[in-house]
């Protein structure tokens, strides 16, 4: 019985990751300093790289792990909703409350695609 959980729990990871490969496509309202278009992964990748940069230059007293993480995962949203920038907010094209709603709505779409312990 092990066995067949850990492989339904490989499923819903392979699920998971299949979704969130949505952010190698998913294009951020702001432009590098080249002018190209950042994806989100991009921007995930190198937040994460920059967490654990600076956390080990400054020798920061947090868990850098636990913040390299949430690097990795706080936009994965966007592979949902797309890039709801603050731009797009201050234009009203989204309210604040709409961001957050399908913001929501988008993570618990994604959550469940996670075995329990993961999600």
């Amino acid at each position: 019985m092990p066995h067949k959980i850990k492989v339904k729990n490989m499923e819903k990871i392979f699920n998971f990751l299949h979704q969130v490969e949505h952010l190698k496509s998913t294009l951020r309202y702001t432009s590098l300093a080249s002018g190209r278009k950042e994806s989100s992964a991009e921007h995930s990748w190198r937040l994460a790289l920059m967490t654990f940069l600076v956390a080990e230059a400054l020798e920061l007293d947090l868990d850098s792990n636990h913040a390299v993480r949430v690097a990795l995962v706080h936009d994965v949203a966007e592979s949902v909703t797309g890039d709801i920038d603050a731009v797009k907010i201050g234009r009203k094209e989204f309210s604040e409350e709409e961001k957050h709603r399908l913001e929501t709505q988008a993570i618990k779409k994604i959550k469940n695609k996670l075995p329990l312990e993961l999600g």
